[in-house]
């Protein structure tokens, strides 16, 4: 409950533009590294493998905390999501203006007719999942959210045999405070 209460406030400040994001440079590969640490017991419990591509050297001007969190996000979701025995790939690749995380998952993949509506609060592909063990609909709108203040984007496609590819792509350079 309380975790809905948190994710709820924090989409309520972003509505009311209350939700400050401080845009300074860090290390986006350690970033990432931190933030999926914590998940890999739970992807472990599940026999989950979990293959992690990073690029230490990728500088992004950002606001670390909310970044971790949108990886975070994805991550859970792609570990709840795959079946056991599965795959959780996260891929993090640098380009000339932008850096690009890809979190991949052997799980069923997204219908077409929902790609669209899967970025919406409170919108659950699995609707038979109780909020106990889906969550609350709310983790992707919160990345989506995060991805769009920091000037990038987040996309989902279905993998080439199959599961989720889910793509965040970030600017690499941000003004150094959000403006309200």
């Amino acid at each position: 409950m309380s975790k809905l209460v948190d994710d709820l406030l924090l989409l309520a400040r972003a509505d009311s533009q209350q939700e400050d994001m401080i845009m300074i440079p860090f290390n986006l590969g350690r970033a990432v590294a931190e933030a999926v640490s914590p998940l890999e017991p739970i992807a472990a419990k599940k026999g989950i493998e979990m293959d992690i591509q990073l690029h230490d050297q990728i500088s992004l001007a950002g606001d670390e905390s909310h970044i971790k969190q949108l990886i975070v996000i994805l991550v859970d979701n792609a570990i709840k999501y795959s079946a056991a025995n599965g795959l959780v790939e996260i891929e993090l690749n640098n380009h000339s203006s932008y850096a690009e995380i890809l979190v991949s998952d052997t799980g069923e993949g997204v219908k077409e007719e929902e790609k669209a509506k899967i970025f919406e609060r409170f919108y659950r592909v699995d609707k038979a999942r109780s909020r106990e063990s889906g969550g609350s609909g709310l983790g992707l709108s919160i990345a989506q959210w995060i991805a769009r203040e920091h000037g990038g984007s987040i996309s989902v496609s279905n993998g080439k045999i199959k599961g989720s590819v889910f793509k965040v792509t970030l600017p690499k350079n941000q003004s150094k405070k959000r403006k309200k």
